[in-house]
């Protein structure tokens, strides 16, 4: 598969990561599907909550196997779907919707940074994303499962190099996730936020044998519906099953707070 995408978003393994989800979602299909709805069903109860409806915006547009990219198109007068990089099969998929535009963007906006600091090492890049803040149009927001991956490509890529301490990693992992908290909270409209909240592993015998968080250490800021995504179920992981908690969070407008 020939995609074309900046040099750090290869080299740094955007692109195979988001070719390595479809894969999986193919493959654990039917354990992925409720979360999958889940998940749409919670943007869908958020356009509900959105009067004014002229552009919606989805961080972490992925695959978009769970985004209801339909009721979207449907709903506002332009849809804009953010990721590092976008597929072939999304820009097909996209097609049929004339107000549906895709956006390649880092979220973070500092993965470049990060990609020419791995062999050098130096002071991490702070994240101060201010993408679409300046659009007095945007109604709805959402994030897609996509807070707790946000430090996962940065930070393996740094770990090639041996050029950071544990402790740094993680405080920039925190800083990450914290980031885009802050980011999405100085949007006006409505704010949509799904995310994990813990990793559950369960035995051979589905006993919880490890909770830890996925944010780390960071508390989800909204509260909302949680549901159990069956990431990795045992047949395909040995002896042991990986669940994911997520959170799906709405803040209302905050003119109508």
């Amino acid at each position: 598969m020939f995609l074309r995408c900046p040099r750090h978003v290869r080299t740094m393994g955007y692109l195979d990561e988001i070719i390595a989800i479809g894969a999986r979602c193919r493959q654990v299909r039917d354990d992925w599907e409720p979360h999958l709805e889940r998940s749409k069903n919670t943007v869908r109860q958020a356009i509900a909550q959105t009067q004014t409806r002229r552009t919606a915006v989805v961080f972490g547009s992925g695959r978009l196997q769970d985004v209801p990219l339909a009721d979207l198109a449907a709903t506002f007068a332009r849809v804009v779907l953010v990721d590092i990089v976008h597929v072939g099969d999304v820009r097909r998929a996209c097609r049929p919707f004339p107000n549906v535009e895709l956006a390649s963007l880092d979220i973070t906006q500092v993965s470049e940074a990060v990609y020419h600091l791995g062999p050098t090492g130096g002071a991490l890049p702070r994240s101060r994303p201010e993408l679409f803040h300046d659009d007095p149009s945007v109604d709805l927001v959402a994030s897609m499962n996509l807070l707790s991956q946000l430090p996962y490509t940065p930070c393996k890529y740094l770990r090639r190099w041996n050029n950071y301490s544990d402790r740094a990693l993680e405080d920039f992992a925190r800083h990450l996730i914290e980031a885009h908290l802050d980011f999405l909270a100085r949007f006006t409209g409505t704010v949509c936020l799904i995310s994990d909240c813990e990793y559950l592993t369960l035995d051979a015998e589905d006993r919880l044998v490890q909770t830890r968080g996925a944010l780390h250490g960071v508390e989800l800021p909204w509260p909302g519906e949680e549901w159990i995504w069956r990431l990795a179920p045992r047949p395909r992981r040995g002896d042991q099953s990986l669940l994911h908690r997520v959170r799906g969070a709405i803040r209302p407008p905050l003119t109508l707070q």
